[in-house]
């Protein structure tokens, strides 16, 4: 089975039509990919949910403690897995009553993801529950 870089790296290889890499390339402009100096596509972050207007996000090569980033409008935050903490940034009082009420709902997708989107060599790595 191949991961998402292979299927897109698949796609451009046998494209023959120049829309179909116009449609590829604006994929890898708008939805999070970086190429590393080795050539290699890495996605750099990846959309956990939208939830009524919030645009919430899991970014990949990321520092500690594990955390999630919420977008709404021109507005941003950063709240940690383990406890909905919020870590840096402001969101409107209706937005973050939103975020902790999705985040007690939703907090095992949150590790699932975060888990799962950890490169080799992350300084943080999986989330580890705490005992």
């Amino acid at each position: 089975m191949l991961n998402e870089t292979e299927l897109i790296e698949d796609y451009i290889s046998q494209s023959t039509d120049l829309n179909d890499l116009a449609k590829i390339l604006w994929l890898l402009l708008s939805d999070s990919f970086s190429v590393w100096e080795d050539g290699s596509l890495l996605r750099t972050r990846q959309l956990v949910e939208r939830v009524k207007g919030l645009r919430i996000e899991i970014h990949v090569n990321e520092h500690p403690p594990p955390h999630f980033h919420v977008q709404t409008g021109n507005m941003e935050a950063t709240f940690a897995i383990d406890d909905c903490s919020l870590l840096t940034g402001k969101l409107n009082p209706g937005s973050y009553r939103l975020v902790k009420w999705w985040h007690l709902r939703a907090k095992d997708k949150l590790i699932t993801i975060w888990n799962q989107t950890r490169p080799t060599g992350c300084s943080v790595g999986g989330y580890r529950f705490k005992a």
